[in-house]
């Protein structure tokens, strides 16, 4: 690519992922994870990602999300572990913050999705350490809030099942469960909920069925992604 087809890659992608229109955003998504030849950009799309994180806005959110989530995916990019240094604990964050923000629920489990990804494309290579990872989930559940512990749920969910019950089964104590099964106002923009949720998707049939909950896949990260 010349230095002007590079520019025209750029904003027409970040036009595409900013659009109202879904079939637009579904073309850029597309470009991101498909296209090659463009490694010396990966650094601008991640400052952009990294620039256009804001908890007050949902929509400048995902734009992020999707960027740093699409260049993970591609094959065809040699350099983006290179390039998470910055959107890597962001996003960390984001995930595992102890408060709400809007459209906080849909956020956090795409999240989850791309820490999981990233974790399993780069193992032990710079940010994406899968050990402290872990670690850092284990520690929001275990001192945080709920909205901590939501994080925390579907970043060890978003491993599979097998870790869930490995990892996240031994963090269930029964009082800590019974206040969960307590909760008032069970409804889907609640974090006990959510909590519940996640455990029944993550979780094998005995781990979680003292809670009341029925294992049923979230709609959240389906709707997420276009």
């Amino acid at each position: 690519m010349s230095q002007g087809e590079y520019r025209k890659f750029f904003d027409n992608v970040i036009c595409g992922l900013t659009s109202p229109l879904e079939e637009k955003r579904a073309a850029a998504i597309r470009d991101l994870e498909t296209q090659s030849g463009f490694d010396r950009l990966v650094p601008e799309f991640m400052k952009f990602a990294v620039g256009n994180l804001s908890e007050e806005s949902p929509d400048s959110m995902r734009v992020s999300l999707w960027v740093a989530h699409s260049l993970v995916r591609n094959a065809n990019v040699g350099n983006a572990h290179e390039n998470l240094y910055e959107i890597f604990p962001r996003i960390m964050e984001c995930l595992l913050a102890d408060r709400e923000y809007k459209g906080h629920l849909d956020f956090r489990e795409a999240a989850a999705s791309f820490v999981a990804d990233c974790c399993k494309a780069y193992g032990g290579r710079d940010v994406a350490q899968t050990g402290a990872v872990m670690e850092a989930y284990k520690q929001a559940f275990t001192g945080g809030g709920r909205c901590a512990q939501l994080g925390a749920c579907l970043g060890i969910g978003a491993f599979g099942k097998e870790t869930s019950d490995k990892v996240l089964s031994p963090l269930l104590s029964e009082p800590y469960l019974k206040a969960l099964s307590d909760s008032d106002e069970m409804n889907s923009l609640n974090v006990a909920y959510a909590i519940r949720k996640a455990l029944g998707k993550y979780l094998p049939p005995l781990a979680y069925k003292s809670i009341g909950v029925e294992a049923f896949p979230s709609s959240y990260a389906d709707s997420f992604f276009v």
